[in-house]
């Protein structure tokens, strides 16, 4: 039985979005170089730790090869998704670019290195150069990213350029990086979250907004001034969204609160530098209840339903691999990679299907690109490759 009460978290004094410590050593394009690497497989010689098993890993391999097979498909660059293949490409293209950089993949080198510059070609040249929303990503053909799509590509921007800054595409990036960030800090709400639209309003909801602090996170490590007065009223924000539970709610005008959602916060505040604090700990024993009950429920046969499955199994994963006690992630995350190992299909992909909050299954709302994408980048966490899941 996991423990209810987590309490000593990680003892250090940061400031908000303070860069996080890098491994990286640089070369004339490539700054990232992990143990054992290659010009054709990054991953290579890992040392065997919970996530580098051979069956995770060929798990692994065979998901981002999906993901390629599905670029392929389009001449774009994008992702297809579920609706007429123009539903969300934003935000599932930079899901996909994510997962490519975490398994092992940068602009210049690594297996799918070619399919990852595609996918940067793609979110450049959706971003708007001028005008009242300059700096935002968006398509003519994207109905649904909106600023969680921006807050994506812009974290996927940032990553791809942190560890291959002398690539050929490092100054465009530079330069679409920061007016994305402008972007992000002049559609802050009155409270200080983000809502859908890229401009501010009294709306706001914690989905979007960790969506949008990890991109300021994200830029902020590849060197893009970002500044403070912002990420304390995010940090503010998100602290009121907490209630009495300890869990933190989708929003203040709905205060429903969830195991996702509080995962979501906890990474949020974690993208800032907030690692301990009475905030972090009662969020932390909320989760642990909240699991404990899910694991009595399965043991009495009771069905769970998991509204979220993908947004909370890559946020729960990220709050907590940034935990102190590494033996938490490790329990919670082996169960949760026997699950992907037992339900990805032989093509590589897995089945985008969930159930909604009445109760009834919900499939392809976003398609298999987004789900094989999101799950990839849990597959990844442990191996520290993308920049900002680094402890």
């Amino acid at each position: 039985m996991v423990p209810l009460a987590l309490r000593t978290l990680v003892a250090v004094s940061l400031c908000a979005l303070v860069a996080m410590p890098s491994a990286f050593a640089a070369d004339d394009k490539d700054v990232r170089r992990g143990p054992g690497s290659t010009q054709n497989n990054p991953l290579a010689g890992l040392e065997i730790r919970p996530g580098s098993e051979a069956p995770t890993m060929a798990s692994l391999e065979r998901g981002l090869a999906f993901l390629a097979k599905e670029q392929a498909r389009l001449s774009t660059g994008a992702l297809p998704t579920s609706k007429g293949e123009n539903h969300a490409p934003i935000g599932v293209t930079s899901l996909a670019a994510l997962a490519w950089i975490g398994g092992g993949s940068s602009l210049t080198r690594g297996p799918h290195h070619t399919e990852l510059s595609l996918a940067i070609d793609y979110l450049l040249s959706c971003q708007i150069k001028d005008g009242e929303a300059k700096g935002y990503f968006a398509h003519t053909t994207d109905q649904r990213s909106q600023t969680h799509g921006h807050g994506l590509a812009t974290l996927a921007l940032a990553q791809a350029f942190t560890i291959s800054p002398r690539s050929a595409k490092g100054a465009q990036i530079k330069e679409a990086l920061k007016l994305a960030c402008d972007r992000i800090i002049a559609a802050q709400g009155v409270d200080g979250g983000w809502y859908y639209d890229p401009k501010p309003t009294v709306q706001q909801e914690g989905s979007v907004t960790v969506a949008l602090v990890w991109a300021l996170r994200g830029a902020k490590d590849a060197g893009i001034t970002v500044d403070a007065a912002p990420i304390h009223r995010a940090i503010a924000y998100v602290k009121t969204l907490q209630d009495k539970t300890g869990g933190f709610q989708y929003s203040a005008s709905r205060p429903r609160t969830s195991v996702a959602l509080t995962a979501a916060a906890l990474s949020t505040l974690h993208a800032t530098g907030t690692y301990a604090g009475p905030e972090i700990d009662a969020g932390y024993d909320y989760i642990w209840r909240s699991l404990t009950d899910r694991e009595l429920k399965v043991e009495r046969g009771q069905d769970v339903a998991l509204p979220f499955p993908f947004y909370e199994r890559l946020y729960l994963a990220q709050a907590l691999y940034q935990h102190k006690d590494l033996t938490h992630f490790t329990r919670w995350s082996r169960t949760q990679r026997a699950t992907l190992l037992r339900t990805q299909t032989p093509d590589g992909h897995w089945p985008d299907t969930r159930t909604g909050p009445s109760g009834v299954e919900i499939k392809s709302q976003y398609g298999t690109s987004y789900s094989t994408a999101v799950n990839c980048l849990f597959l990844t966490i442990p191996h520290s490759t993308l920049p900002i899941f680094m402890r």
